[in-house]
């Protein structure tokens, strides 16, 4: 483990966005290859769910490939003395919904069924970071149902599973679903043009998380990894706002986005701070309050150093690849931004 903060968690600000909230009392289902429960970062924040994959639906708490434990990770990791990584909502709970075991392309209508498992077991955000390149009749009505149902599904925006290049990935190319594509430390992006993009969020150049077992940290990369920071951002919102409804919450997001990047990020990278505390023109289109409508900003506390070097562990299912991270430089601090509205006294659990 490293004492040093990750060069996401400082990009996001997530230390300034954790004064407001930390995702109490919201659960985000992880539909993908299964959240283990044995990963101690995730110690009683993960429910038994539910296996689709499996006769009879078992448990899917345990994860043998490892991808879904990575996303809960950066979703959920509560903090642990000694370590500088936690996840963007540390209070939320995890509800694990698997539909494959592997890391391979799911069939459309197997989603479609762990989207509507996840909303029927109460999950109010749902990261569906497994992908199909595949329509279908069925997963369209589950996202349209989810939302029906206040439930904000969050997706990446390609999958690599298919190809060795990016394809554009089902449930994300429903304008419904906040899509997301992966940042690199450089600031890039990993989109390709046929894919739709609401959001970034830190995805590429090795982002650390959560292995299935212990207190490893492992990496990974791709756009599965930046759906997690936007779900993560949305139990913050969703839990510091409760009187918000999925379709609100998404449009929250896109208006306080970081809109300082080039073309290809849709509205922009995703800022958990700002989503939480601006105050935003009540004629809508996403732009700020006048000055006079505003409170004092409070102060923002130095950012954290950053680790010029991951030491990460092998996990199986290919989720892990080791990478040193050198000089990120001034690419991971975060730009100063206008005063802003503090609407609420701050607190550690939302």
């Amino acid at each position: 483990m490293s004492k040093a903060v990750p060069w996401p968690s400082v990009r996001l600000g997530l230390s300034q966005a954790g004064r407001f909230s930390e995702g109490g009392s919201v659960t985000v289902a992880v539909v993908d290859t299964g959240v283990s429960a044995a990963a101690s970062a995730l110690s009683g924040a993960v429910a038994a769910g539910v296996d689709l994959t499996a006769p009879g639906r078992g448990r899917a708490d345990g994860d043998c490939a490892g991808r879904g434990t990575f996303v809960a990770g950066i979703v959920a990791a509560r903090p642990r003395d000694g370590s500088g990584f936690a996840g963007v909502a540390p209070a939320a709970r995890i509800l694990p919904v698997r539909v494959t075991p592997t890391e391979d392309l799911v069939a459309a209508d197997v989603l479609a069924a762990g989207i509507s498992a996840a909303v029927d077991r109460g999950a109010s955000v749902v990261a569906v970071t497994a992908s199909s390149v595949a329509d279908s009749p069925a997963l369209r009505t589950a996202v349209l149902d989810a939302l029906r149902r206040n439930a904000l599904v969050v997706a990446p925006a390609t999958t690599q599973a298919a190809r060795n290049r990016p394809a554009p990935a089902f449930p994300a190319h429903y304008e419904e679903v906040l899509a997301v594509t992966a940042l690199g430390v450089n600031g890039a992006s990993a989109a390709t043009g046929e894919s739709r993009v609401d959001l970034a969020a830190p995805g590429a150049d090795g982002v650390v998380s959560l292995a299935p077992a212990g207190d490893g940290h492992v990496t990974s990369s791709g756009d599965e990894v930046a759906a997690a920071f936007v779900a993560g951002a949305a139990a913050l919102l969703r839990s510091y706002r409760p009187e918000l409804s999925a379709a609100a919450v998404r449009q929250r997001l896109l208006d306080t986005a970081d809109r300082a990047v080039g073309p290809g990020f849709g509205a922009g990278v995703v800022d958990p701070d700002r989503a939480l505390t601006e105050v935003l023109s009540p004629d809508g289109g996403g732009r700020p309050a006048s000055p006079a409508e505003r409170m004092p900003r409070l102060a923002e506390p130095p950012a954290a150093p950053v680790s010029p070097l991951w030491t990460v562990l092998p996990v199986a299912g290919g989720v892990a690849a080791v990478l040193a991270i050198a000089g990120t430089a001034a690419f991971v601090v975060r730009r100063r931004r206008p005063a802003r509205a503090h609407p609420r006294t701050p607190s550690g659990s939302g």
